[in-house]
């Protein structure tokens, strides 16, 4: 059977992170968690670069399944602590910059 690729089956295989500094930060929703790891799946890793992604809030609510007010929230809360820089552009998708601690 010829499965059709979607952005849904392209991400979907393989293992999720989510780093222990955000697992066990309480003051941040779980929804808020897996949007944050969603986020981290789509990036592209290059060496030497921010984690950063070029998304709409509309194509992240797709793949989540969600309304895009609900992962406006989700944005707003990993702003609030520092987890998320959001690039706000008219009329273009945002860009969403993704803060990596070290662990200790």
């Amino acid at each position: 059977m010829n499965e059709r690729v979607t952005p849904k089956n392209k991400y979907s295989k393989g293992y999720a992170f989510i780093p222990g500094w955000l697992l066990f930060d309480n003051r941040i929703s779980d929804e808020a968690k897996i949007t944050w790891t969603v986020i981290y799946k789509l990036i592209k890793r290059k060496k030497g670069e921010y984690l950063r992604i070029i998304k709409s809030y509309e194509a992240l609510a797709d793949l989540r399944g969600l309304s895009k007010r609900a992962i406006q929230r989700h944005m707003a809360e990993l702003k609030k602590y520092g987890y998320a820089f959001i690039r706000q552009r008219y009329n273009k998708p945002s860009i969403i910059i993704l803060h990596m601690k070290k662990d200790e």
